[in-house]
């Protein structure tokens, strides 16, 4: 249930605060909502509008602000969405403009057979739209919340195949999963994410807690399971105090990716010594015939994209040479000290890269952990004293998935600047 209680400002003391999330909003003379924010602290939050040094346009809101109210909710979830739908409602006077003239943010789902969820800062024809939202940086927190419980297409069109966010569980592949079940089945998943969207969380965990019981009483674990890892997951989202710079979305998949790097790390123990694999950085090759070639690196942080450590090299060299290429990649990687040295590294290959990489730390006077994953069969290569090993996982094991993931992601970063390159070089020849 969500409180509500309204105050005089000139009898404005913080300890008639809660230090509870919830909504707050500055009314004038007439009533009107001037200024709509939210808090994970209601009390220390309201409490630095009557501080001596504030912002001017702070001193205009409680110049011209005769009461105030202020609503509790149960999460800093719930007060995210209650603040948008206000602010969308009210469209307060020190709410609309932004710093920088910027809009505001939205959630879009559009109106197709398999909508795709992103952002819009304007009215977009034929979608859903979800806010405003004051910052991307909520907006960012939101969706990745949602899509960690409930699964969701983000890219504007539909891809040939499976992208790297179907490998972390994170998309429901609709470029392979598209028949009319498919498309019937996700249309359902999508009317699941407009109503947390619209703050009906409890109704969805309300489902989904009969049908846990259902198939618990039919002795259907697997359903019964699945059903309480949303459950929990909607529950730890809805009832608790949660932090907008986490990336994971809820106890299922946070332990998912902890399996995976758990999986990980006992695996590589007997052959390398990992305190922990916080950083691994993953290369890959782009090229055709040697021209226009590219190499790329990715980083993941905790087992998730850190995109922000992202790095892209237009190889110097000439002559398709897939070892050499990416020798080069990785001995221009460590010219960089400021960039922090992996926990491990992986490469799109074999023995040929490995050990052209071997020479490479030879010569830096490096010594860390490297493994190449071979597309064809999906084979760990891994070199234990003198002598090359090989790794088969079966399809499903938590460290193989996590292994393709981050050799996926290197392979497509590659190619989007080897096509970029390739099409700059097509256009200026015409």
């Amino acid at each position: 249930m969500i409180n509500k209680q309204e105050i005089n400002l000139k009898k404005f003391s913080p300890k008639k605060i809660p230090q509870k999330p919830g909504v707050y909003l500055f009314l004038n003379k007439r009533g009107q909502p001037i200024y709509i924010g939210k808090a994970t602290n209601l009390r220390s939050r309201l409490s630095s509008y009557f501080q001596k040094n504030i912002t001017k346009k702070t001193s205009q809101i409680t110049k011209n602000a005769k009461t105030l109210k202020f609503i509790i909710t149960k999460s800093d979830f719930a007060a995210l969405l209650l603040e948008a739908k206000l602010i969308n409602q009210h469209q307060p006077k020190y709410n609309v403009v932004l710093k920088d003239d910027k809009r505001y943010l939205y959630i879009k789902i559009t109106q197709e057979d398999f909508p795709q969820i992103g952002t819009a800062r304007k009215t977009t024809p034929g979608a859903t739209l979800f806010g405003p939202f004051p910052s991307a940086k909520t907006v960012r927190f939101i969706l990745k919340k949602i899509r960690t419980i409930f699964p969701y297409r983000s890219c504007r069109q539909i891809p040939s195949k499976a992208c790297l966010y179907y490998h972390l569980g994170l998309c429901p592949a609709l470029c392979l999963n598209n028949s009319p079940k498919d498309k019937k089945d996700y249309q359902k998943q999508i009317g699941k994410i407009k109503k947390i969207l619209s703050g009906q969380s409890q109704s969805i965990i309300n489902q989904y807690q009969k049908i846990m019981k259902k198939a618990a009483q039919k002795e259907d674990y697997e359903t019964a399971q699945k059903a309480k890892k949303i459950v929990d997951s909607l529950n730890f989202l809805t009832q608790q105090r949660v932090d907008p710079n986490l990336f994971l979305a809820g106890p299922d998949r946070q332990l998912d990716y902890q399996d995976r790097l758990k999986t990980l790390k006992k695996l590589l123990n007997d052959y390398f010594d990992l305190k922990n694999l916080k950083r691994i950085e993953a290369y890959d090759i782009a090229n055709l015939s040697g021209q226009e070639a590219t190499g790329s690196m990715v980083v993941f942080s905790d087992g998730q994209p850190n995109t922000s450590q992202y790095r892209q090299f237009k190889i110097k060299q000439s002559g398709p040479n897939d070892p050499k290429m990416i020798a080069e990649v990785v001995s221009r990687r460590l010219e960089h000290p400021e960039w922090p040295y992996p926990n491990l590294i992986v490469v799109d290959g074999g023995k040929p890269q490995l050990g052209a990489i071997e020479q490479v730390f030879k010569k830096k006077k490096v010594n860390l952990p490297l493994l190449g994953l071979a597309k064809e069969e999906e084979k760990i290569i891994i070199k234990k004293g003198r002598e090359y090993q090989t790794i088969s996982l079966n399809n499903k094991n938590p460290a193989r998935l996590l292994l393709q993931a981050i050799r996926d992601e290197a392979h497509r970063f590659a190619q989007k600047y080897h096509h970029y390159l390739r099409k700059n070089k097509i256009g200026s020849h015409e």
